[in-house]
């Protein structure tokens, strides 16, 4: 597994399935699965001793099988913090199987990062091919 799906699996391990973003004040019930906690209440109706998870849909007494995650909580505001200088560096990481060099050039047309080698190959002749660091400008500002 490479740095970049190592990072992205460590963020799907730290993010809520029901907001999709990092667990805030995260709680783990007892089938193993963890939501924020505001996220698991909300749609949560009157003062009701059981509901489900809406994960694998098994039953939770809200008494006795919630647990919050003080550890997770941590982990995650650290992650979030973390993730931007992680993926920075990923770029640097980057190098072509085929050629072994440092992929620094990204080819819109494909979505996908090139080394000097692959940009001057047949099938990239026509392709508008960037430097990653314009890629990235260019992205932000579609983003914005």
């Amino acid at each position: 597994m490479d740095a970049k799906e190592l990072i992205e699996k460590l963020k799907a391990d730290l993010t809520c399935s029901i907001c999709l973003g990092y667990f805030t004040d995260p709680v783990t019930i007892r089938c193993g699965h963890s939501f924020c906690k505001g996220c698991l209440f909300q749609g949560r109706e009157g003062a009701q001793e059981t509901f489900t998870c809406p994960y694998c849909r098994g039953v939770i007494q809200y008494s006795s099988d919630l647990q919050t995650t003080r550890s997770l909580q941590k982990l995650s505001i650290t992650a979030k913090r973390l993730r931007p200088y992680l993926l920075q560096t990923i770029v640097g990481l980057t190098t072509c199987e085929q050629h072994g060099e440092k992929e620094k050039l990204f080819c819109e047309e494909d979505q996908r990062t090139l080394c000097d080698s692959c940009s001057l190959a047949p099938e990239h002749h026509n392709h508008q091919v960037l430097s990653l660091e314009k890629a990235a400008a260019k992205c932000n500002r579609k983003l914005q």
